[in-house]
């Protein structure tokens, strides 16, 4: 299998609404140029596109109340006692502590002077709308235990958090459900889930769960349906996306298509949450965007082809924080690996990398466009794999531009027992191709075990974990 692909610089070599990898487009390789690869102890020369492919056998306690949180304290207890514990809170086992209603909390519950989360919203968004002191303020929403339906977040609403009881509150999404709220009638942009529009809005203690609806209006398949999502199409991204978007302490369970959440965002925090069971858990997709202050920490994601996948290209401010990516659980499976996949899309600055302290499992690492100074604050990709934990045949790719039309990708893994082994080479052009792949089996130990070689360099994507 010989096959040669083509990516043009600077743009997006396929769409990513068809459902194809980021990943995939951009580790694409070209003919005739040679590129680097090393993998441990062990380096060799070979050609941009020949590739030899292998397939591997809370919420916390609140200890100072904040404005937006007052009183309302998510604890561990140590077996009903009121203990505090001594670890951090996961939604399942929050306790929840109802704060006496005010002007700027609502109540939402059976018995609460609200029914729904969508009518607590719109409740504040007709108090703010007159009101710039109103904007002013921190809002909360407190739900009690029960399940509740979808709901949208106006662009006139801001400073909000939404805070339920852990797993006991959940909230259901891509259930085919319609939105109660009028701001949504006028746009296309249901993702058929929770749809945020509105500014620095916060998600906590709350579970999300999602059916397999992913249709738009006219019954044609939407490309964005995600649980939340900041999306709107309509009218483009306007101001709100320089304003933070926080999921703290949340769970998400999909039923294996969908995005757990699609933030289309300069700023954006995510911590302490799970994801389980979407086809990707968070996906980004900001053309015209820089990553001011992105911060991935303390999550558990499993079960989702793609845990974080995404890309900016936006202008380069030159003081942007740009991603962190630290103690996250990333796990894939043998059959189907993980993968993360970041993309800096002008191949200018708008996506700064930090990843370290991460546990990788079946996964595989990838950073595009990551190669120049400051890119990567671990200092490059490769020094990823000693920054994090890289298990079960999890690696690290870094793909680059090799020459003005065309990707090259180096992959670096860390030995380990029985570990697969991947090699570059040209059979057209190296006559000692076969006792440089013995060589290769044997120093890895993993000799008599089934290769495929000379597939294209995004087969590294694709192929190992079996997403085509």
């Amino acid at each position: 299998m010989n096959m040669r692909r083509k990516g043009s610089k600077g743009k997006w070599p396929c769409k990513f609404r068809k459902g194809l990898s980021l990943a995939l487009c951009a580790s694409m390789a070209g003919t005739g140029i040679a590129a680097h690869v090393a993998l441990a102890d062990t380096e060799a020369v070979v050609l941009g596109d020949e590739l030899l492919k292998a397939t591997p056998d809370q919420a916390q306690k609140l200890e100072e109340a904040t404005p937006s949180n007052a009183g309302m304290s998510s604890s561990l207890t140590d077996g009903g006692s009121g203990e505090i514990g001594g670890e951090e809170a996961t939604p399942s086992n929050a306790t929840f502590q109802m704060l006496p209603p005010d002007d700027n909390i609502l109540s939402v519950g059976t018995d609460e002077p609200y029914q729904s989360i969508q009518d607590a919203i719109n409740y504040i968004n007709e108090r703010q709308k007159g009101s710039d002191e109103a904007k002013e303020e921190d809002w909360m929403i407190q739900v009690r235990p029960g399940n509740y339906g979808r709901f949208l977040v106006p662009r006139t609403v801001e400073n909000l958090t939404i805070q339920g009881a852990g797993n006991d509150t959940v909230i259901q999404t891509m259930d085919g459900s319609s939105l109660e709220s009028s701001a949504g009638s006028d746009r296309n942009s249901d993702a058929n889930g929770i749809v945020v529009w509105g500014k620095n809005i916060t998600f906590k203690d709350l579970k999300i769960e999602s059916g397999d609806y992913h249709l738009d209006k006219e019954g044609k398949e939407l490309w964005y349906t995600s649980a939340i999502s900041t999306n709107d199409i309509m009218s483009g991204t306007g101001e709100e996306a320089a304003s933070g978007l926080t999921l703290d302490h949340c769970t998400f369970e999909g039923s294996g298509t969908g995005m757990g959440v699609l933030p289309l965002r300069s700023v954006f925090t995510v911590t302490d949450c799970r994801f389980e069971g979407y086809e990707q858990a968070i996906y980004f997709a900001c053309d015209n965007l820089e990553a001011l202050d992105w911060q991935i920490t303390g999550n558990t994601i499993e079960d989702c082809i793609y845990a974080i996948h995404g890309y900016f290209g936006g202008a380069v401010s030159g003081d942007a924080e740009g991603m962190m990516i630290q103690g996250n659980t990333i796990c894939g499976t043998q059959d189907r690996f993980a993968v993360v996949a970041l993309m800096d899309q002008s191949n200018k600055g708008s996506l700064k990398l930090d990843i370290s302290d991460n546990d990788f499992s079946y996964a595989i690492l990838g950073g595009i466009n990551q190669r120049k100074d400051g890119d990567v604050a671990q200092g490059s990709m490769g020094e990823l794999q000693d920054a994090n934990v890289m298990k079960d045949h999890s690696f690290v790719a870094d793909a680059y531009w090799y020459s003005a039309d065309n990707y090259g990708t180096a992959f670096y893994a860390p030995k380990e027992a029985g570990k697969i082994a991947v090699w570059h080479a040209d059979p057209l052009q190296e006559s000692d191709i076969k006792d440089k792949f013995q060589a290769a089996l044997e120093d890895y130990g993993t000799a008599g075990q089934f290769i495929e070689f000379n597939a294209p360099a995004q087969e590294i994507f694709t192929l190992a974990k079996n997403a085509w």
